[in-house]
């Protein structure tokens, strides 16, 4: 779009995507992503496209890209099978992350890869802000 950029931009060409829940439709925009990159992944290569969705807190991204990255955590992520979801030490230091698009790589801010909430007791824990969104197939979509 012809708007003003204060930071790194590129243009890619975007993909429609559409999903059915129930009787309702829904449409996405997406891109593709070249590849994940975080310390020691050699620039993971996988299949399927990201929308970029300011609700959703966490990203989803292949179930291979978040089993690694959540590895690379200090102390380690460990996920839950019962919540489906990687917890993370509060405390804990989040490697760097970055999606490369288009040839640019866009890197999330690694305090946005630890995420604090209260669970069912009240007590405060924390998820990594990066999170299984699936396998990676040409027809899954991922989310940033």
């Amino acid at each position: 779009a012809p708007v003003p950029v204060t930071r790194t931009s590129v243009t890619v060409p975007v993909q429609g995507f559409t999903t059915t829940s129930g009787t309702s439709g829904f449409f996405f925009y997406a891109v593709d992503v070249d590849s994940w990159v975080f310390p020691r992944s050699n620039r993971k290569h996988t299949a399927g496209s990201v929308i970029f969705d300011t609700g959703t807190t966490p990203n989803f991204v292949p179930t291979q890209i978040a089993q690694e990255f959540n590895s690379k955590f200090n102390p380690p992520a460990t996920f839950d099978a019962d919540e489906d979801t990687y917890f993370v030490d509060c405390n804990a230091t989040a490697p760097a992350f970055s999606a490369t698009i288009g040839g640019v790589e866009f890197a999330v801010d690694p305090k946005d890869q630890i995420l604090p909430f209260l669970d069912d007791t009240g007590n405060v824990v924390c998820i990594s802000g990066t999170q299984d969104g699936g396998p990676a197939e040409d027809d899954n979509i991922f989310i940033l």
